[in-house]
């Protein structure tokens, strides 16, 4: 179980941290003109579109996960228990993790506040998905 939680912690500070450093190199980047991209309408409509489909799928995994994580105490063999846990908090945190990189692209892109609804749903989800030892456990162990 250790090993569970050291992988999802791992990936998560990992996601996190790439999040802070493309936003933070993004901001310097437009604040001094450095980076100007002219993105006509319907490349940023599609970027938004696809940024929201995006959210909406990892919100969507998050609760499907939220739900049937009970599900994974009916599972007997301990290993396979392990293995499908960390698959799919795996799959989690990647949803999160793409929503949060397209919205910060399409943040500096597009120019506009719309991406920042969704950055804002996808930043929630990755401060809540944020692995906690004790919670694995429970969720993993025989009783």
């Amino acid at each position: 179980m250790k090993h569970v939680f050291n992988s999802l912690n791992q990936l998560y500070y990992l996601i996190y941290t790439l999040i802070i450093l493309m936003t933070i190199s993004g901001y310097f980047l437009n604040m001094n003109s450095l980076l100007t991209i002219s993105v006509d309408e319907s490349t940023a409509y599609s970027l938004l579109i696809i940024h929201g489909i995006v959210s909406i799928l990892a919100l969507v995994y998050y609760v499907y996960f939220f739900v049937n994580k009970g599900k994974f105490k009916s599972i007997e063999n301990t290993k396979v228990r392990e293995i499908k846990f960390l698959n799919s908090g795996k799959i989690r945190l990647f949803l999160i993790g793409i929503s949060l990189f397209i919205g910060v692209i399409a943040l500096y892109l597009v120019r506009s506040e719309i991406p920042l609804y969704f950055l804002a749903v996808s930043g929630l989800l990755l401060l809540i998905s944020k692995p906690v030892e004790v919670k694995i456990e429970e969720i993993l162990s025989d009783n």
